[in-house]
């Protein structure tokens, strides 16, 4: 299960999405592939969610997981690379500021400064 933030931008929603449905197919061509079906039905079914502010929420779409696809595992990624806000504005802030931060207690003092 893929996560976001989950946005007010549609776009950036469907991106997430798109990525899902991206690595979904890919998987299913491994699978296919190498015939790995072993009789156990394993598959890898790949789908997205949003934290809030977008629907599908994390908690509908592990729901629909375990009661529709019947999955017995799930892997929960964070995808924060998506073109939201978070992404473009806020994440580039606290990156500079940790810089800034490690920079002055000499974590970051190799390389003439700069990593």
């Amino acid at each position: 299960l893929l996560i976001d933030h989950g946005s007010k931008r549609q776009a950036s929603n469907d991106n997430l999405h798109s990525i899902a449905a991206s690595y979904q197919s890919t998987w299913d061509e491994i699978i296919t592939a190498n015939n790995n079906f072993d009789g156990n039905n394993t598959a890898v079914i790949v789908r997205a969610a949003h934290m809030e502010i977008a629907s599908p929420s994390i908690l509908t779409t592990l729901r629909q997981l375990v009661l529709e696809d019947e999955i017995t595992q799930a892997v929960c990624v964070p995808y924060f690379l998506s073109p939201g806000k978070h992404a473009t504005v806020d994440v580039p802030q606290l990156i500079n500021e940790a810089r800034d931060a490690l920079e002055k207690e000499g974590l970051l003092d190799y390389n003439d400064g700069r990593v």
